[in-house]
């Protein structure tokens, strides 16, 4: 929790970082996430929650994950209820103490669309 809360302090007090969702504190929460591997079975790692948003999540992880990796996040939703699975891709990976990583990941269905759109895009001319 003292990571956590650092980290949170260090974040209130950088106003440059511009965000395309609200993020929703979910701290401290263990959920499992599954990392993707070729040609071998998912490797479950459990991580703690840090924060949620409608593009992606983030969390602290004693696994190193790199950028790029796909993953399989188990997220809670209402008391009762089954964790829904979303498929992403970690973005960001910074070690942050110890063997203590901040794992920030974007779910795969906004990835998508956003390369989708970006390929619509007209090129833009050289100059």
């Amino acid at each position: 929790m003292a990571i956590l809360d650092r980290l949170d302090a260090e974040q209130a007090d950088n106003e440059n970082h511009q965000r395309r969702s609200q993020r929703h504190p979910l701290r401290g929460m263990e959920i499992i996430v599954r990392v993707a591997q070729r040609g071998q079975p998912p490797v479950s790692h459990l991580v703690k929650t840090r924060n949620v948003s409608q593009h992606g999540v983030g969390f602290l992880s004693t696994a190193a994950m790199l950028p790029g990796t796909m993953i399989i996040v188990r997220l809670p939703t209402q008391k009762g209820k089954t964790p829904v699975q979303k498929e992403a891709i970690v973005r960001r990976s910074q070690l942050v103490e110890g063997m203590v990583y901040a794992i920030g990941a974007e779910f795969c269905s906004f990835a998508k669309i956003m390369a989708q759109q970006d390929q619509k895009q007209p090129a833009k001319a050289g100059g």
